[in-house]
């Protein structure tokens, strides 16, 4: 390991060719095809990134499309087979906490499997009475076998993951596998429930290299600060491997809704049909639908709960962090990257790059799994249009599905698939948005080394005695004082800086060279997040830019106009 002078002479003195060549660091253990890039190699890593996304996309991801298709054909049945007609889980793999959480787990599984077991059989075995009910009946059973292929999709993308075609074929074909998946969709804790979950399959890798690179590319030492501003990459991307939790609150948005679904049909069963809820029968069978409703809108947030987003979302704050110095304190001035060191700064891209990279293509086959619930948007808004604007060109009248409660249930299914876009569309629009706050406070630093460089005097010639305590506490007066630090540190160490030992009294001229230096790094990396910024960006279903306002604007655009004739015709349903 070299020692820290070296390191910080070999780090400040890089020849030009070097600079231009990118940094390769891999380790045996790691995917050979997986390069990290030095921002200021802009066009290279652009251009590599390309055909490298590409590679993946095709090589790692859809390698076998007939097995893919294959395993998504067997997912499917198999979860159509055993929960919907034969209610039974080897429980023999699954290892739980202690016995309260297995007994509660078991519980959890069997009540579930059980209720949706029964409404299948009631639902073409032994119809209910009430042609309303019926009617909700079969609009869950639609909504179960369309979740049924959002897991069953995941799932073949899962089984894709494997290293050959050998390991992928054996995944599909083993039924003990496959039905021990169910188990996993059916755990009610969700630090269980991560077959499905971005958390299983997305974990950071902690290799060896990743340390290697800390120490290679730490920060120079200065006994005075004791090392304090030195971010090693493990700590940029600290936590990337934990667990992290559905959202709850969306859950509840989402349960929300379906509590008024279940008010309206209620209400329209109760003054429109024969049946009472007045024996326990009805009542059960009303229950339990409710119940299968709010398991699978449980387990739909669970597998599409934006984990993938989230987590690269947070750290990338973790990072923006390190570089925001416009909320400078006492508490957290130590915590910020050097930003002086053009070492430092190109550790900090390289740890961003890592994160926006890994599993990148993986994660875009996944994000195709929302085209099941899309076409199945799609399938509502028809039928919402045909029955509130009859348009019997779409949908001719007379159609079981422009009765008044298939209407009412309809238009719930379209609030309820609206939301879980939105939600999609707002956690995609914090994602993009990160960048722009990335690029401000990169900007912000931009404009500190442009004032040091324009004012010097004012900064670096004045009697020290006459700066206040608040002064050196800002960003400003830590830059400076940095600065300062890092010229003392050169000239006692009689370092080459530039092809050049400086002496005390060329002082001025390493403080300007190296606020020239900082200028540069920051023009790379503003030049580096930008073309991410384009790069990275969220697409909806991998193909459509969109941002959460937008949607909401375009949303309310076509509905306000319309409500005048929407409101009083389902208001309609339920008078006399």
């Amino acid at each position: 390991m070299k020692g820290e002078q070296e390191l910080t002479s070999e780090g400040d003195n890089q020849p030009a060719e070097v600079e231009k060549n990118q940094y390769i660091f891999h380790h045996k253990g790691e995917d050979p095809n997986f390069k990290y890039y030095f921002s200021s190699d802009i066009e290279s890593y652009s251009s590599e990134h390309k055909d490298q996304s590409f590679i993946d996309h095709n090589k790692e991801v859809i390698r076998n499309p007939l097995l893919f298709i294959i395993a998504f054909v067997i997912q499917y049945f198999t979860y159509i087979v055993y929960i919907a007609f034969i209610p039974f889980i080897a429980f023999k793999d699954v290892v739980f906490e202690g016995r309260v959480d297995f007994i509660k787990e078991r519980i959890w599984s069997w009540f579930s499997l059980w209720a949706i077991a029964y409404l299948v059989l009631t639902y073409f075995w032994f119809p209910l009475k009430s042609e309303e009910m019926h009617y909700l009946l079969e609009d869950e059973i639609y909504f179960i076998f369309t979740t049924f292929l959002v897991f069953s999709y995941l799932r073949a993308v899962d089984v894709q993951s494997s290293g050959s075609f050998k390991e992928q074929f054996i995944r599909i074909i083993n039924v003990n596998q496959n039905v021990c998946q169910l188990v996993y969709f059916n755990c009610y804790r969700d630090s269980i429930s991560t077959q499905l979950d971005y958390n299983s399959n997305v974990e950071f890798q902690r290799q060896s290299q990743f340390s290697a690179i800390a120490t290679h590319y730490t920060l120079m030492g200065v006994k005075k600060i004791k090392n304090n501003l030195n971010i090693p990459i493990k700590n940029m991307v600290h936590q990337f491997s934990n667990y992290l939790p559905p959202n709850s609150k969306h859950f509840f948005i989402l349960f929300a809704i379906l509590a008024l679904k279940a008010w309206f049909i209620l209400l329209y069963v109760l003054k429109k049909s024969s049946l009472q809820l007045d024996n326990f029968r009805s009542i059960f069978d009303f229950l339990l639908i409710m119940f299968v409703y709010v398991y699978i809108a449980f387990n739909l947030n669970r597998a599409l709960g934006n984990n993938d987003l989230r987590k690269k979302i947070l750290q990338i704050e973790r990072l923006n962090d390190l570089i925001d110095f416009q909320n400078l304190n006492l508490k957290n001035y130590k915590k910020k990257l050097d930003v002086t060191c053009p070492i430092s700064f190109e550790t900090w891209d390289v740890a961003r790059k890592f994160i926006l990279n890994h599993k990148r293509s993986y994660l875009q086959v996944l994000e195709i799994s929302y085209l099941t619930l899309f076409f199945y948007y799609l399938f509502v808004i028809v039928v919402c249009l045909s029955a509130y604007f009859d348009l019997d060109w779409l949908i001719p009248k007379g159609s079981a599905l422009l009765k008044p409660v298939a209407v009412i249930i309809n238009t719930f299914n379209f609030v309820f698939l609206s939301v879980i876009f939105m939600i999609r569309f707002n956690v995609g629009s914090e994602y993009n948005y990160s960048f722009q706050r990335l690029l401000q406070n990169v900007s912000y630093l931009q404009n500190i080394a442009s004032d040091l460089n324009t004012m010097y005097p004012v900064f670096f010639l004045q009697d020290p005695s006459s700066i206040n305590k608040e002064y050196r506490l800002s960003a400003y007066g830590l830059v400076t004082k940095r600065i300062k630090l890092s010229c003392s540190f050169y000239i006692a160490s009689q370092i080459f800086y530039k092809y050049k030992v400086f002496t005390s009294k060329d002082k001025q001229e390493l403080r300007r060279m190296l606020i020239q230096t900082m200028v540069h790094t920051l023009d790379r990396i503003k030049e580096s997040i930008q073309l991410d910024q384009h790069m990275f960006k969220y697409k909806f279903i991998n193909f459509l830019e969109i941002q959460n306002h937008d949607f909401i604007f375009t949303l309310c655009l076509g509905l306000v106009p319309i409500l005048p004739k929407i409101i009083p015709t389902f208001i309609s349903f339920y008078r006399d």
